[in-house]
């Protein structure tokens, strides 16, 4: 089901905004004397700052459209760009969940997966984003079914997954259009 009132989707994307801030604070240690900036390198902190200015700008597009057409609808600068930062915040949780954190386990140090400030980073913030794009954005926009051979969903598919116009995937698409 896809939400359909922007005063919804606008409080849903403030709120998440408001919580990638503080993941983002956290993890580089805005919030002290001395900040950590070099943490703004790691590609975790730079796909959660991808994600805070998605959020940011797809609550601005929200109030904008609100503004010229009312608060029923939905709103979003673009879905394939929403599919291409989802799909990078969730690359980032996958490969924390699966590569870093098993790894972690088994170095000696002082460093503690699965804390506040990991959690906000690698499974909050995706999270957020993926129902943002899931509940929020219309799906059906961006051609999941793998019909455009330019929709982040079909890059992820293997090479040998069938494509072009007399695939499987595109005659379904042809016939639900």
């Amino acid at each position: 089901m896809i939400a359909r009132s922007r005063i919804l989707a606008f409080g849903y994307r403030a709120v998440a905004a408001l919580v990638i801030v503080i993941g983002i604070a956290r993890v580089s240690g805005l919030w002290t004397a001395s900040p950590n900036w070099s943490a703004f390198l790691y590609y975790t902190v730079l796909s959660n700052v991808l994600c805070l200015g998605w959020m940011v700008l797809s609550a601005l597009a929200t109030l904008r459209d609100a503004q010229h057409a009312g608060w029923s609808g939905t709103s979003t600068p673009s879905p394939r760009a929403a599919a291409a930062v989802m799909q990078t915040i969730t690359v980032t949780m996958l490969v924390y969940l699966f590569v870093l954190a098993p790894a972690l386990f088994t170095q000696p140090g002082t460093y503690r997966p699965f804390t506040l400030t990991d959690n906000l980073v690698h499974f909050v913030t995706p999270i957020l984003v993926i129902i943002d794009w899931a509940r929020v954005i219309c799906a059906a926009t961006t051609r999941c079914c793998g019909c455009s051979s330019r929709s982040p969903t079909s890059r992820s598919r293997t090479p040998t997954a069938p494509s072009g116009a007399g695939s499987p995937a595109a005659r379904a698409c042809r016939t639900r259009s």
